[in-house]
C-alpha cells in the first residue's frame, strides 16, 4: 500500500473532528446545485440551497425558534447572525462570517412560481 493511501486512512480513520452544518434541512426540500463550501482558516461556511414543495410563510415558520435559539434576527427577507451577506439571492450571492470564531447563520426565502427557495449560509467555527 502507498504512503499517500496509508496517509489517506489514517486521517480517516483517526477521528479528527471537522465542522459539519447544523440547521435541520426543512422536511419535503431537497438541496439543488449552487451551493458550495468556503473554507477559512478559523471556519467553514456552508452554502446549501433547498427546492422546496411548501410556501415561503411555512419555510420560515420552520426556521424561526431555531434561528431566534441562535441569536438571528429577521432583516427583510433574511434571518442573520454573525454573517455578511452581499450580492443577489443563490448562486449569485455571497456571504461571511462577522467573526469566523463564533457560529453564524444568514437564510432567506423566495417563492419562484410553483416552489419555494431557502438559500442557507451557515459559519461553523472548526474544532
Amino acid at each position: 500500500m502507498s504512503r499517500t493511501v496509508m496517509l489517506c486512512l489514517a486521517i480517516a480513520f483517526s477521528g479528527c473532528k471537522r465542522a459539519q452544518p447544523t440547521l435541520p434541512q426543512i422536511p419535503d426540500s431537497n438541496p439543488i446545485p449552487g451551493g458550495g463550501n468556503i473554507e477559512l482558516a478559523e471556519a467553514v461556511v456552508f452554502h446549501t440551497i433547498y427546492r422546496y414543495a411548501g410556501h415561503a410563510g411555512q419555510a420560515y415558520a420552520f426556521y424561526k425558534p431555531e434561528l431566534e435559539k441562535r441569536g438571528a434576527v429577521r432583516e427583510g427577507e433574511a434571518y442573520v447572525a454573525n454573517m455578511k451577506h452581499s450580492g443577489d439571492f443563490g448562486s449569485q450571492g455571497t456571504a461571511s462570517p462577522t467573526d469566523p470564531r463564533q457560529p453564524g447563520v444568514w437564510l432567506a426565502v423566495m417563492e419562484l412560481g410553483p416552489e419555494t427557495r431557502i438559500d442557507v449560509w451557515e459559519s461553523v467555527p472548526k474544532p
